[in-house]
Protein backbone atom coordinates (compact mmCIF):
# COMPACT_ATOMS: atom_id res chain seq x y z
CA UNK A 1 0.00 0.00 0.00
CA UNK A 2 1.31 3.38 -0.84
CA UNK A 3 2.15 5.74 2.06
CA UNK A 4 -0.32 8.35 0.85
CA UNK A 5 -3.21 5.86 0.88
CA UNK A 6 -2.17 4.52 4.28
CA UNK A 7 -2.14 8.04 5.74
CA UNK A 8 -5.51 8.80 4.17
CA UNK A 9 -6.96 5.54 5.52
CA UNK A 10 -5.59 6.26 9.03
CA UNK A 11 -7.03 9.77 8.95
CA UNK A 12 -10.42 8.43 7.87
CA UNK A 13 -10.39 5.83 10.67
CA UNK A 14 -9.44 8.43 13.28
CA UNK A 15 -12.17 10.77 12.04
CA UNK A 16 -14.73 7.95 12.19
CA UNK A 17 -13.65 7.00 15.73
CA UNK A 18 -13.84 10.62 16.88
CA UNK A 19 -17.31 10.99 15.30
CA UNK A 20 -18.49 7.76 16.96
CA UNK A 21 -17.19 8.99 20.32
CA UNK A 22 -18.95 12.38 19.91
CA UNK A 23 -22.12 10.59 18.80
CA UNK A 24 -21.94 8.33 21.87
CA UNK A 25 -21.56 11.36 24.14
CA UNK A 26 -24.53 13.08 22.47
CA UNK A 27 -26.57 9.91 22.87
CA UNK A 28 -25.58 9.66 26.54
CA UNK A 29 -26.43 13.32 27.15
CA UNK A 30 -29.80 12.88 25.42
CA UNK A 31 -30.56 9.81 27.50
CA UNK A 32 -29.56 11.66 30.66
CA UNK A 33 -31.72 14.69 29.91
CA UNK A 34 -34.64 12.49 28.86
CA UNK A 35 -34.60 10.87 32.32
CA UNK A 36 -34.83 14.29 33.99
CA UNK A 37 -37.53 15.59 31.66
CA UNK A 38 -39.54 12.37 31.96
CA UNK A 39 -39.55 12.68 35.74
CA UNK A 40 -40.68 16.30 35.62
CA UNK A 41 -43.35 15.65 32.99
CA UNK A 42 -44.81 12.75 34.94
CA UNK A 43 -45.03 14.41 38.34
CA UNK A 44 -45.13 18.22 38.08
CA UNK A 45 -48.47 18.65 36.37
CA UNK A 46 -50.24 16.37 38.83
CA UNK A 47 -48.62 18.23 41.75
CA UNK A 48 -49.85 21.56 40.45
CA UNK A 49 -53.30 20.08 39.78
CA UNK A 50 -53.41 18.99 43.41
CA UNK A 51 -52.45 22.47 44.51
CA UNK A 52 -55.20 24.02 42.34
CA UNK A 53 -57.78 21.59 43.64
CA UNK A 54 -56.88 22.33 47.26
CA UNK A 55 -57.10 26.10 46.75
CA UNK A 56 -60.36 25.77 44.82
CA UNK A 57 -62.13 25.20 48.13
CA UNK A 58 -59.68 26.08 50.94
CA UNK A 59 -58.65 29.61 51.80
CA UNK A 60 -54.99 30.56 51.42
CA UNK A 61 -54.73 30.35 55.22
CA UNK A 62 -56.12 26.81 55.20
CA UNK A 63 -59.49 25.18 55.78
CA UNK A 64 -61.83 26.56 58.42
CA UNK A 65 -64.24 23.65 58.71
CA UNK A 66 -67.08 25.89 57.50
CA UNK A 67 -66.55 25.24 53.80
CA UNK A 68 -69.69 24.26 51.90
CA UNK A 69 -67.85 21.92 49.52
CA UNK A 70 -64.62 20.11 50.37
CA UNK A 71 -62.82 18.56 47.43
CA UNK A 72 -59.56 17.56 49.11
CA UNK A 73 -56.48 17.06 46.96
CA UNK A 74 -55.15 14.73 44.29
CA UNK A 75 -52.37 12.24 44.80
CA UNK A 76 -49.33 11.99 42.55
CA UNK A 77 -47.98 8.97 40.79
CA UNK A 78 -45.42 6.63 42.33
CA UNK A 79 -42.13 8.50 42.68
CA UNK A 80 -39.77 5.55 43.07
CA UNK A 81 -39.16 5.24 39.32
CA UNK A 82 -38.34 8.95 39.15
CA UNK A 83 -35.77 8.59 41.91
CA UNK A 84 -34.20 5.54 40.25
CA UNK A 85 -34.04 7.21 36.83
CA UNK A 86 -32.43 10.33 38.28
CA UNK A 87 -29.84 8.29 40.18
CA UNK A 88 -29.06 6.32 37.03
CA UNK A 89 -28.83 9.49 34.92
CA UNK A 90 -26.57 11.20 37.47
CA UNK A 91 -24.12 8.33 37.15
CA UNK A 92 -23.93 8.74 33.36
CA UNK A 93 -21.42 10.82 31.40
CA UNK A 94 -21.13 13.78 30.83
CA UNK A 95 -21.36 15.13 34.35
CA UNK A 96 -22.77 18.54 35.24
CA UNK A 97 -22.88 19.07 38.99
CA UNK A 98 -25.52 21.82 38.92
CA UNK A 99 -27.99 19.86 36.77
CA UNK A 100 -27.40 16.65 38.71
CA UNK A 101 -27.94 18.42 42.03
CA UNK A 102 -31.15 20.04 40.79
CA UNK A 103 -32.47 16.72 39.49
CA UNK A 104 -31.64 14.96 42.76
CA UNK A 105 -33.33 17.75 44.75
CA UNK A 106 -36.44 17.48 42.58
CA UNK A 107 -36.61 13.70 43.01
CA UNK A 108 -36.18 14.13 46.77
CA UNK A 109 -38.91 16.79 46.94
CA UNK A 110 -41.50 14.74 45.05
CA UNK A 111 -40.60 11.67 47.12
CA UNK A 112 -41.46 13.65 50.26
CA UNK A 113 -44.57 15.13 48.64
CA UNK A 114 -46.07 11.77 47.66
CA UNK A 115 -46.93 10.51 51.19
CA UNK A 116 -48.12 13.97 52.29
CA UNK A 117 -50.57 14.18 49.40
CA UNK A 118 -51.67 10.59 49.98
CA UNK A 119 -52.38 11.29 53.64
CA UNK A 120 -54.21 14.50 52.80
CA UNK A 121 -56.24 12.86 50.05
CA UNK A 122 -57.25 10.00 52.37
CA UNK A 123 -58.25 12.47 55.09
CA UNK A 124 -60.60 14.39 52.82
CA UNK A 125 -61.88 11.57 50.58
CA UNK A 126 -62.74 9.38 53.60
CA UNK A 127 -64.37 12.42 55.19
CA UNK A 128 -62.31 12.08 58.36
CA UNK A 129 -62.64 15.84 58.77
CA UNK A 130 -66.19 15.21 59.94
CA UNK A 131 -64.96 13.01 62.79
CA UNK A 132 -62.40 15.47 64.15
CA UNK A 133 -64.20 18.68 63.16
CA UNK A 134 -61.42 19.55 60.71
CA UNK A 135 -58.78 19.55 63.49
CA UNK A 136 -56.25 17.67 61.40
CA UNK A 137 -57.16 19.72 58.33
CA UNK A 138 -56.45 22.92 60.24
CA UNK A 139 -53.27 21.56 61.82
CA UNK A 140 -51.97 20.12 58.56
CA UNK A 141 -52.68 22.89 56.14
CA UNK A 142 -50.60 22.44 53.09
CA UNK A 143 -48.11 25.19 52.62
CA UNK A 144 -48.37 25.57 48.88
CA UNK A 145 -45.80 28.00 47.64
CA UNK A 146 -43.78 28.43 44.47
CA UNK A 147 -41.21 26.18 46.12
CA UNK A 148 -43.72 23.36 46.37
CA UNK A 149 -46.05 21.67 48.79
CA UNK A 150 -44.83 20.81 52.21
CA UNK A 151 -46.07 20.31 55.68
CA UNK A 152 -45.57 23.36 57.86
CA UNK A 153 -42.52 23.30 60.13
CA UNK A 154 -41.50 22.39 62.84
CA UNK A 155 -43.28 19.03 63.08
CA UNK A 156 -42.39 16.09 60.90
CA UNK A 157 -45.81 15.06 59.63
CA UNK A 158 -49.48 15.74 60.02
CA UNK A 159 -50.22 12.52 61.86
CA UNK A 160 -47.96 13.58 64.73
CA UNK A 161 -49.80 16.89 65.16
CA UNK A 162 -53.36 15.71 65.24
CA UNK A 163 -54.30 12.11 65.80
CA UNK A 164 -57.98 11.37 66.17
CA UNK A 165 -58.78 9.78 69.46
CA UNK A 166 -59.22 6.02 69.33
CA UNK A 167 -61.34 6.05 72.46
CA UNK A 168 -64.11 8.11 70.91
CA UNK A 169 -63.45 10.98 73.31
CA UNK A 170 -63.43 13.38 70.40
CA UNK A 171 -67.05 12.40 69.73
CA UNK A 172 -68.24 13.21 73.23
CA UNK A 173 -70.04 16.48 73.51
CA UNK A 174 -68.94 19.31 75.74
CA UNK A 175 -71.10 20.49 78.68
CA UNK A 176 -72.15 23.51 76.62
CA UNK A 177 -73.32 21.38 73.69
CA UNK A 178 -75.08 18.94 76.04
CA UNK A 179 -77.06 21.85 77.50
CA UNK A 180 -77.91 23.08 74.02
CA UNK A 181 -79.05 19.61 72.96
CA UNK A 182 -81.15 19.24 76.11
CA UNK A 183 -82.76 22.63 75.45
CA UNK A 184 -83.55 21.63 71.87
CA UNK A 185 -85.07 18.35 73.02
CA UNK A 186 -87.17 20.18 75.58
CA UNK A 187 -88.39 22.60 72.94
CA UNK A 188 -89.20 19.76 70.54
CA UNK A 189 -91.09 17.81 73.23
CA UNK A 190 -93.27 20.86 74.05
CA UNK A 191 -94.47 21.05 70.45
Amino acid sequence: MKPFYAAALAAALLTTLAADRASAQKSSLTEKLNAYVGCINRLSERSYDSRSRYFSWAAKSGPTGKERIIYGTYTIYDTSDCRKNVEKANAMEPHDAAIEAAAAAYADAVSKLEPLLKETDDYYSQENYKDDKMAKGKACILVLSPRGMRSPPPTKNCAARSKPSTTGAHRKSSPRSRKAKAARRATMSRR
